[in-house]
């Protein structure tokens, strides 16, 4: 994996390889789940 730069590294791949450390080489990983953050502004 190519760790130069920030996010330049797969995060699924990265995420089961971590899982799978931790978890056992026959562990299932589950799904990835992905959110996203704002702030609302008020109009003027």
């Amino acid at each position: 994996m190519d760790f130069s730069e920030p996010d330049k590294a797969d995060d699924i791949r990265l995420n089961e390889i971590v899982w799978r450390s931790v978890r056992g080489a026959d562990s299932p990983m589950p799904a990835p789940v992905r959110a996203a953050f704002y702030l609302a502004h008020d109009r003027d």
